[in-house]
């Protein structure tokens, strides 16, 4: 292990069980640019959405809304194999520079570093809200308390 390795940003972050906190503050980020939100179901099979962690608003309900979304999608799970979690996938090109990889490689690597991989395609990492098929966004941008205006694009199951 490298010092570069030891001081770099994690490549995920998962919620904080402590539910004193804010949805938005479970995510113990200490600089939200760079990473993206993102909801799934089926253990990782479904991506529900992404979105910059820096866009979400300090009063979002994120896990209300997966729940709710994961209850539609995938009610047959009984509530299990959900979750949220950030994703850097500049802290991932950091970790492979950490054990060594040549630039050569992580300037290959960069170029797929735009998508989050699911079992049902995955989900784009786009500088607005993506969603999966049949997720309203104005109900989502509304329980996100998106900060600003984004774009949105659907994908494809």
């Amino acid at each position: 292990m490298t010092d570069h390795e030891e001081t770099a940003k994690p490549v995920y972050a998962y919620a904080s069980r402590n539910v004193n906190l804010s949805d938005r503050e479970r995510f113990a980020v200490a600089d939200a640019s760079g990473y993206w939100l993102v909801l799934e179901g089926d253990w990782g099979g479904q991506i529900y959405l992404t979105v910059p962690l820096a866009l979400v608003g300090p009063n979002a309900r994120i896990f209300d809304l997966l729940q709710e979304i994961d209850k539609r999608e995938w009610g047959c799970n009984e509530e299990d194999g959900a979750s949220a979690l950030v994703y850097s996938p500049e802290a991932t090109l950091d970790r492979m520079r950490a054990y060594g990889a040549d630039e050569d490689f992580i300037k290959e690597m960069r170029s797929d570093m735009g998508h989050y991989s699911g079992g049902c395609g995955g989900g784009e990492l786009t500088d607005g809200l993506w969603l999966g098929c049949g997720i309203d966004p104005d109900h989502v941008r509304a329980m996100l308390d998106l900060q600003k205006p984004t774009p949105s694009k659907v994908g494809s199951r």
